[in-house]
């Protein structure tokens, strides 16, 4: 499994379409030695980006690698410096600044957007257990990285009868409350400046159990909540005042794995001496 750009032996050329921005190395008004910028109009780059430095097959600009990735600093629209490493991009200070000195030979030398979270997923890495839990299924290239999910929050109308059952304790949430919260998941209640439900405290924490798509009963534990009985269910007695009552995820923001633009191709199973995510032939896809 290698990183978009790596060697590679089942793809040694990635075929992710990425930014690549062509300049003429030769001109002192494109390398501008003075400022140590690379003056590329509209080159549409960000602070922080990863790009590959190719001389085109000329010789490299003096300061520069042929085959390196440097980070973007951007300057104005038209106008990058390249840096040694992400944070001192972002910085934008001398620390790690490339010292451009001279112009290059070539007019096809260019800089390409080079993605850290872009990987090469051959057939076996696809049938293995821990990357398809992971959503790595298909062979081919995928983009995986992951994501801060903000905490769930289900908002409701706590004066509707239909709403609040006090007959079965049951909350009907609209849109279907298994795909919000799982049983035995943890949430926090909030009348937010109404009058809380009769047998639930504002501010209070319990635990959902899913029975039926919309409804949920709250319990006093998770064991409780996956029991499904009646101890530690929370018993409803009159329904509240407000028609902004939530249950708040307790565990907040949940960070995941994600995975997106999956580009599949058909290939053949990994061989070792492929460059894997940690610099080896790595069967299984590390967390990023």
């Amino acid at each position: 499994m290698a990183l978009w750009g790596t060697v590679d032996t089942l793809a040694a050329a990635p075929k992710w379409e990425t930014t690549t921005v062509t300049f003429d190395s030769t001109s002192t008004s494109v390398v501008v030695a003075a400022s140590d910028t690379l003056v590329l109009s509209e080159h549409g780059l960000a602070t922080g980006d990863a790009v590959t430095y190719s001389d085109g097959g000329g010789t490299a600009v003096a300061g520069l690698t042929d085959a390196t990735v440097y980070y973007v600093n951007h300057v104005d629209a038209n106008t990058i410096k390249l840096y040694d490493t992400m944070t001192n991009a972002v910085a934008g200070g001398n620390t790690g600044r490339l010292d451009i000195t001279g112009v290059g030979v070539g007019t096809a030398h260019s800089v390409q957007r080079t993605p850290s979270d872009i990987y090469f997923v051959d057939t076996t890495e696809a049938g293995i257990a821990a990357n398809r839990a992971k959503g790595l299924q298909t062979p081919g290239w995928v983009e995986y990285n992951t994501k801060t999910v903000p905490a769930t929050v289900v908002t409701f109308d706590a004066t509707q009868a239909s709403v609040v059952d006090i007959t079965t304790d049951i909350i009907h949430l609209a849109g279907g409350s298994e795909h919000s919260f799982a049983t035995g998941e943890e949430v926090t209640y909030a009348d937010n400046g109404g009058t809380q439900i009769t047998g639930l405290t504002d501010g209070q924490n319990y635990f959902v159990s899913n029975v039926g798509p919309g409804m949920i009963k709250l319990y006093s534990s998770a064991a409780n909540a996956k029991a499904k009985g009646a101890t530690g269910l929370v018993n409803l007695t009159a329904v509240g005042v407000g028609t902004a009552h939530t249950l708040t995820a307790a565990a907040g923001a949940v960070t995941r794995n994600v995975v997106e633009n999956i580009c599949p191709m058909k290939v053949a199973a990994g061989t070792a001496g492929d460059v894997g995510v940690d610099g080896t032939d790595d069967a299984v896809v590390a967390d990023s």
